[in-house]
């Protein structure tokens, strides 16, 4: 590949980015109609119950290319009186008349929202909003489109852990939010910001893919997925002059790991083991051999046919 070319890959991740007035907008006036609708959950609940909200992932570092995934917005739930939230939560189990006697015998008791309750009420707040808002209601998250974005937001009772354990879309995640984002942006500003271009032209080259219908895995809807993994590549390697030569080298090195069975020593950027090919049923671990596996199969495509892609202006 010419400099030339490779100034174009450049030109194309920095010039392409989507408008991050518009999407900070988009975000305020949903922020206003969660705060609003949690206001009033907290008042209902005579102060029992605070929330607290965490942007999730990608869109949360800028590391996203487009506004194509889904944005993931954890809504923490505090509870001021752990006794009242535990009786709730067993409440909830019972049918009919053993409601009645676990009242009964709890009349000292505060019945307060728990989980499931707070998510119907959420669904149902965005339902009565009419076209404002389209949203269904799926196991535990509220998925919402709104101005074009798409939108995933659930409740979590953290217990004031620092580590969040839950579940969206079959796969599991426990993360420590604040190690995560404080590690990732600190890759970010050690290598001159060429950390999260990397990981940008990873999440073009699935797109570039798609439009020439080789698409076959797509990690880029798997939180984190190449902020963790390519937080393992070396700073060094990603010091050079443009972006395809640091994406060569990165390339490289996952290849070289794969194939010397080295994944195994890879972390996560909370600085937990990443790679796990136990099997469980109903659900799968968010980073497997067989992911990386994939993902070297479609880089090798990629790599194949960037002469094309970049003739044919796809790029």
């Amino acid at each position: 590949m010419t400099d030339e070319q490779k100034k174009i890959i450049d030109y194309y991740i920095e010039s392409n980015k989507n408008n991050e007035d518009e999407f900070n907008l988009v975000l305020e006036k949903l922020n206003e109609c969660l705060s609003s609708f949690l206001n009033e959950i907290i008042l209902n609940s005579n102060n029992e119950i605070f929330f607290k909200l965490h942007l999730l992932g990608e869109h949360f570092l800028n590391s996203n290319f487009d506004y194509e995934n889904p944005i993931n917005i954890l809504i923490e739930v505090i509870y001021a009186n752990e006794e009242n939230y535990n009786y709730s939560k067993a409440r909830e189990q019972k049918l009919g008349v053993g409601k009645i006697l676990t009242d009964a015998f709890n009349a000292n008791k505060q019945q307060v929202y728990v989980e499931n309750d707070l998510l119907n009420s959420l669904y149902k707040n965005f339902i009565l909003k009419g076209d404002t808002f389209k949203a269904y209601k799926r196991k535990n998250c509220v998925y919402l489109k709104f101005l074009d974005y798409k939108f995933v937001l659930f409740f979590l009772t953290n217990n004031n852990s620092q580590n969040f354990n839950f579940t969206i879309k079959g796969s599991e995640y426990n993360l420590n939010l604040d190690e995560t984002h404080k590690n990732l942006t600190e890759k970010n500003s050690q290598t001159n910001g060429k950390f999260f271009n990397l990981i940008k032209f990873y999440k073009i080259i699935e797109k570039e893919l798609f439009l020439i219908d080789k698409l076959k895995f797509e990690p880029s809807r798997i939180l984190y997925f190449y902020e963790n993994l390519l937080y393992n590549v070396p700073n060094e390697l990603l010091n050079n002059n443009y972006i395809y030569d640091n994406f060569i080298e990165s390339y490289n090195f996952l290849l070289k790991s794969y194939l010397n069975n080295s994944l195994e020593n890879f972390i996560s950027s909370d600085n937990k083991t990443l790679i796990n090919d136990n099997y469980k049923l109903f659900a799968k671990y968010y980073i497997t051999t067989h992911d990386i596996s994939r993902l070297l199969k479609q880089c090798k495509v990629f790599i194949n046919n960037i002469d094309d892609i970049l003739n044919n202006n796809k790029l």
